[in-house]
């Protein structure tokens, strides 16, 4: 089989097997033709109709007609879309309060806002109803289309990964054709480059959400859950350093949880103690006896010169608990843990360097 590297310098398909895209080739395009219906409602109990028509104006520049019409009934703010075939209609419904300010859903313009407006106009047009993804909750994903990425993504990994090239790991994994693997044109030189490399720790045991983002994390790489123009979903694959808002590493879990209740195997109490052994040992150790796994940040143990597999770690000999034994080790090796879930809600241990917290200055 060719190398993901060879089938990314064609810019074809990586593998239809793997559910891996080439975005040259599955570039998503709006659908083609959006059409925006737009309906101002007037204040209630007014009379008043010039400020409605100064938005007319507004919007006849910027290409758009609209209506203008009096509230019926409990007639709100809306925003909707149909589509037939290549065809979508977005129906937009403002309403203008007493002062003329003109109220969407989550968003409200001022007369002078002409610029503001036409970017949320051509977002419209691009990606329909729920405008563009960046910056908002769940990626920019509804409920309906973050159920289907986590469904996707909550599926097990089998497959070993450590000691494997990075290529070969990624093809393991249980990608979909329905929420494809894509690698963003920025990423591609990166995601190219790491093809050979060996990949240092174990992933199998975890769901592909968490796999994914800790398998990425270690080659300096991230994805994110990605709704095109066209409203189809993949998991766009990004260089780290662009990535502000990734899928992470497993799931953070309430501070008021029982970590006990999270992950009993960590509390069970057994007869252990080591002297020098490298962390890297004793956390798969952990891993092996506990069947939690431990996934450890690499890019960031190295921004902070740490090198897990060097730092050599010993706990007495005595009757005491994992977590008692993990909690004391990680310490050792300057680097802290925090119990986590992954996408099925089974235990999964981040371990990464300790970030102290900074009160901000008043």
């Amino acid at each position: 089989m060719p190398s993901v590297k060879k089938l990314l310098a064609f810019g074809v398909v990586l593998s239809l097997f793997w559910g891996i895209h080439s975005p040259d080739l599955f570039a998503q395009t709006p659908r083609e033709q959006t059409i925006l219906s737009i309906d101002i409602l007037l204040p209630r109990n007014s009379t008043d109709i010039v400020r409605a028509q100064e938005w007319g104006r507004v919007f006849e520049k910027l290409g758009h007609s609209v209506r203008i019409s009096r509230p019926v009934g409990k007639e709100e703010p809306s925003i909707k879309e149909t589509t037939r075939g290549s065809l979508r209609v977005v129906r937009l419904k403002g309403a203008m309060d007493r002062d003329g300010l003109l109220y969407f859903p989550d968003v409200v313009f001022k007369v002078g806002e002409s610029e503001q407006l036409k970017t949320w106009l051509d977002e419209l047009i691009v990606y329909g109803a729920q405008g563009a993804p960046e910056g908002k909750k769940l990626w920019g994903l509804n409920q309906t289309q973050f159920e289907q990425v986590l469904k996707q993504l909550s599926q097990p990994v089998e497959s070993s990964t450590l000691e494997k090239s990075f290529e070969a790991a990624i093809a393991s994994l249980p990608f979909s054709k329905d929420v494809p693997l894509v690698v963003d044109p920025q990423a591609q030189k990166q995601f190219g480059s790491v093809q050979e490399q060996i990949v240092q720790q174990e992933y199998s045991g975890l769901t592909l959400g968490t796999a994914l983002a800790g398998l990425l994390n270690d080659f300096g790489l991230g994805f994110m859950p990605l709704r095109t123009p066209d409203g189809t979903l993949q998991l766009s694959v990004r260089r780290k350093q662009e990535l502000t808002n990734g899928w992470p590493i497993g799931w953070k879990v309430d501070d008021l949880t029982p970590r006990n209740q999270i992950a009993p195997a960590l509390f069970e109490f057994v007869r252990t103690g080591f002297e020098n052994r490298p962390l890297t040992e004793v956390l798969a150790a952990i891993a092996s006896q506990t069947k939690v796994p431990v996934v450890v940040d690499l890019p960031a143990c190295k921004e902070k010169s740490i090198d897990p597999s060097a730092s050599l770690v010993s706990y007495p000999q005595k009757q005491t608990a994992w977590a008692v034994v993990l909690a004391s080790v990680v310490r050792q090796g300057k680097l802290t843990h925090s119990i986590r879930q992954d996408e099925a809600g089974k235990p999964v241990v981040l371990v990464a360097p300790f970030v102290p917290y900074r009160l901000e200055e008043k």
